[in-house]
């Protein structure tokens, strides 16, 4: 019962949307690009975890392995 809007108007309202709110912190996207880093170098971090004393009474070398398997476990259907 809405009259249509065009592409244009649609285009413009979502860019001012995005616009008013580029200065929110979306955590979601915030770990999932924390969490890509930390597979790209997955292998010097665990290297470097497992060799440092704070890291290894925190088993942070563990924890970042049971977050891959969890991200793992979530992308199988």
């Amino acid at each position: 019962m809405m009259p249509a809007i065009s592409d244009q108007d649609m285009n413009a309202m979502l860019a001012e949307d995005s616009r008013l709110h580029t200065t929110e912190f979306n955590t979601n996207c915030a770990l999932h690009e924390l969490y890509t880093y930390a597979m790209k170098y997955n292998e010097q971090l665990t290297v470097t975890l497992e060799e440092d004393e704070f890291s290894q009474k925190q088993r942070l070398a563990y924890k970042l392995d049971q977050v891959h398997n969890i991200m793992v476990e979530g992308e199988q259907p």
